[in-house]
């Protein structure tokens, strides 16, 4: 009994052992790093809440009843669809509640399929619809890869007899009511809606509206541009849904908007992931509740991420105080994970059991049949909902537990200071690609000009124009750039990856290799006042044959050195890296040097390369990769790296520096 209880409850992972190779970091981790500020935006969250129109409230409370009684006929000989009734009916009424447009749509399409199963003389579905399917196009599953915007779609039916035309003419007096609520008069909702978007651009934001169907979408895009004008003149308002093509013709749509210094982005949740928006926008506005808190993340953390500009990004939730979904959504789920993530920092996902409470709750809308007031004690005082609470509350402690063993205090953060600093010689600082940009694009008689703010410049590409072309697609030039800190969305930032860099530097060394350019020489020599006698500097392309855990790889890293001549050959400066580095970072020209004299201090350089010349510096690097290679493994009992070099390495280039009075 033992044993099979083992196999199917197997202990918990040894923590401790696991802790070395996991780490989990918060952004509160990460917001002082190494010294240095992190610059996380703070979220503002707000409630706006509405009631809705007279009229509003009449067509939603009949179609309310409308539902009821489709729901609630019984089927006995067929119970399956019964259930998938009562989901048919939670989809027309969340589309109701959704917009004008959502709700003419759902309903042109319910009075379509009975038409057709009028005149084809059907009773019952075609087939029997999975309540599974159904349910999860009305809840926003956590399951789902990406959230739905689409209308959803069944066949319907009327239990026990053929639809007839009472059924469409009932459907089409929704229809005619539906149409009429379309604007900010007998909107409500639209009215709260433009009024919040109209305080976002008021105060400077860039807001998106996430709404949850297609049909919303377009219609709050196609009143908001015309509502914001008066107050907003110029104003851009644009819908992207999942009508758009794909993931990046939808990318492409947003970045077009993103040129309009005043803009407003509404969309559905097929942007709520896999696209950055932190750049360009910074407000999010609810239309819709997801009926989902992972939603809820996923729609703000596309502004709410490292490398937005502003220090404050604005997060707004609109919900009818008269609409029971509504509140029943925002009592037991919102407002609950918004209290988990203010508690630990964190978001922590949602039980899989909250989709059967949520089930469970808003069905119950439609069976307890007509309230008066606001009668929403379904939501605070259901004991499924106090279990699922209890369980999310459980889940929290133990997320908060589980980040406890795994953060990051196993980490010295010194040590990996002093791995950074170590690598930053090799890779270069973001100071050193700076410096490299500008130098470059001289050569190809282009330019990288400060602006008046900074750490910002004008990238001028010269030569280059028509490779950035191809190269840098989507990019304007002169372009606006920098390359480290945080900056307005127009601003590229270039790192030593970036597109751009990587082709200036594989120009930069195409024309090097081909050696008929002067401009690209590999080799020089010039008067200098940093060194008292010659000194060369060398370019070295260093090979490994790498072994770890049984595994053999191929690598390679760049090294610059410096030597003087000494009466045992040669002198190797120490740091290697540094002095080097210093040596051609920080000279200047002090004179005129002549080309027979340069060609003769270079060959003096080369000549002193003999026999083993090389080795006090690839013995030297090869120990120090194998020491940083076991202090980020972090312990001794990992085999030690086995690194054998490849001899001698490549000598990539070599600048010598001769005192500036010319002695030798």
């Amino acid at each position: 009994m033992s044993s099979t209880s083992h196999l199917f409850h197997p202990p918990p992972p040894p923590r401790q052992k696991l802790a070395p190779h996991f780490i989990q970091r918060k952004r509160s981790d990460l917001r002082q790093w190494l010294g240095v500020d992190t610059p996380f935006p703070n979220r503002v969250a707000t409630e706006r809440p509405y009631l809705m129109t007279a009229a509003y409230n009449r067509l939603f409370t009949d179609i309310l009843d409308y539902c009821r009684e489709y729901a609630s006929q019984s089927d006995t000989a067929a119970a399956q669809r019964q259930r998938v009734r009562y989901w048919t009916a939670l989809a027309i009424l969340r589309c109701v509640l959704s917009s004008p447009g959502a709700a003419h749509a759902t309903l042109e399409h319910r009075k379509d399929a009975l038409r057709a199963q009028r005149k084809e003389g059907a009773v019952g579905l075609p087939a029997v619809a999975s309540e599974t399917w159904i349910s999860g196009q009305v809840l926003d599953s956590a399951e789902d890869d990406q959230a739905a915007d689409y209308l959803p779609s069944m066949r319907v039916d009327v239990p026990g007899r053929a639809p007839d035309t009472a059924d469409e003419k009932r459907l089409n007096n929704f229809l005619k009511r539906a149409q009429a609520l379309s604007g900010p008069k007998a909107d409500a909702k639209l009215r709260e809606a433009m009024a919040a978007v109209s305080d976002l651009l008021g105060q400077g934001c860039k807001p998106i509206v996430y709404c949850r169907f297609i049909q919303t979408a377009y219609y709050v895009a196609e009143q908001l541009a015309d509502l914001l004008q008066p107050s907003h003149p110029g104003v851009q308002v644009k819908a992207v849904t999942g009508n758009e093509g794909d993931s990046e013709q939808r990318e492409e749509l947003v970045y077009t908007l993103a040129r309009h210094p005043l803009r407003v982005l509404v969309a559905t949740d097929c942007l709520s992931e896999g696209i950055n928006l932190q750049h360009h926008y910074d407000a999010v506005l609810h239309y819709d509740l997801p009926w989902n808190p992972n939603r809820l993340e996923q729609r703000e953390g596309r502004v709410d991420r490292f490398g937005q500009p502003k220090d404050t990004v604005h997060t707004t939730l609109l919900f009818g105080e008269d609409n029971e979904m509504d509140m029943v959504v925002l009592d037991v789920l919102l407002r609950k994970a918004q209290a988990i993530k203010r508690s630990l920092g964190i978001s922590v996902p949602v039980p899989v059991e909250s989709e059967e409470v949520l089930k469970a709750l808003v069905e119950s809308v439609l069976l307890r049949g007509r309230t008066t007031g606001r009668q929403l004690s379904l939501g605070f005082e259901d004991a499924r909902v106090s279990r699922l609470h209890s369980a999310w509350d459980q889940r929290a402690r133990e997320e908060d537990q589980t980040r406890g063993h795994f953060a990051q205090h196993g980490i010295d953060p010194g040590e990996v200071d002093r791995e950074m600093r170590a690598m930053e010689p090799v890779l270069g600082s973001e100071k050193d690609v700076e410096l490299f940009v500008g130098h470059a694009l001289q050569l190809f008689n282009g330019e990288l000009r400060a602006t008046r703010r900074e750490g910002e410049f004008e990238l001028h590409t010269g030569d280059l124009a028509p490779l950035m072309a191809s190269r840098a697609r989507g990019q304007t030039f002169p372009l606006q750039a920098a390359f480290a800190g945080n900056h307005a969305a127009a601003v590229t930032l270039l790192g030593r990856n970036h597109p751009i860099v990587a082709t200036i530097a594989e120009m930069y060394l195409a024309n090097a290799l081909q050696g008929t350019q002067p401009q690209f020489a590999r080799c020089g020599a010039g008067y200098s006042s940093l060194v008292t006698i010659r000194t060369a500097t060398l370019v070295l392309r260093l090979r490994y044959l790498v072994k770890a855990e049984g595994v053999q790889r191929y690598a390679e890293e760049v090294v610059v050195c410096a030597f003087e001549p000494s009466g045992q050959g040669i002198h190797w400066l120490k740091p290697w890296q540094e002095k080097a580095h210093r040596l051609l970072r920080d000279t200047t020209p002090v004179g005129n040097m002549a080309a027979p004299e340069r060609q003769e201090h270079v060959s003096w350089a080369l000549a002193a390369l003999e026999g083993d010349w090389h080795k006090p510096v690839v013995d030297d690097r090869t120990r120090q990769l194998a020491e940083a290679h076991m202090r980020i493994r972090g312990t001794s009992k990992s085999r030690p790296l086995q690194i054998k070099p490849h001899c001698p390495p490549d000598v990539i280039g070599c600048f010598v520096l001769v005192p500036a009075g010319g002695a030798a």
